[in-house]
C-alpha cells in the first residue's frame, strides 16, 4: 500500500496519506485512500484539520506528467486534496500538498 507522509509548514509530521492497493502509484481515474493521524505530542492547523477527516475513506483521481504524480479529490463534504509527489524510480523524494477547506 503506498504510504506518503504529510507534513506541516514547519516540517512536522501531521499524518499519512494510505493509497489502496499494493501497486506502486499510477494514473487512473480513481483509487481509495484515506488519511491516518498518529497520536503525536503537538498540535498544528494541518494536524488538526488531517484529525477531523481521518479514517474516512475517499477517491483521487491520479494523473502523472512523467516528472511528478498528481493526486486530486475530494475527502471532506467542503474539502479538497490536491497532492503533487515527485518520484524517481519507485522513490518519492519530494512533493507538495494543499488541502483547502471550502467556506
Amino acid at each position: 500500500m503506498p504510504t506518503i507522509a504529510l507534513k506541516d509548514e514547519a516540517k512536522m509530521l501531521s499524518g499519512f496519506l494510505l493509497i489502496s492497493g499494493d501497486g506502486p502509484l499510477a494514473a487512473t481515474p480513481s483509487r481509495d485512500c484515506l488519511f491516518m493521524v498518529p497520536p503525536l505530542p503537538f498540535s498544528s492547523p494541518a494536524k488538526d484539520l488531517l484529525a477531523t477527516l481521518k479514517q474516512r475513506e475517499f477517491s483521487v483521481a491520479i494523473t502523472t506528467d512523467g516528472t511528478a504524480f498528481h493526486l486530486r479529490g475530494a475527502c471532506g463534504p467542503n474539502e479538497m486534496l490536491e497532492l503533487s509527489v515527485v518520484a524517481t524510480g519507485e522513490a518519492i523524494i519530494s512533493g507538495q500538498c494543499e488541502l483547502a477547506k471550502g467556506k
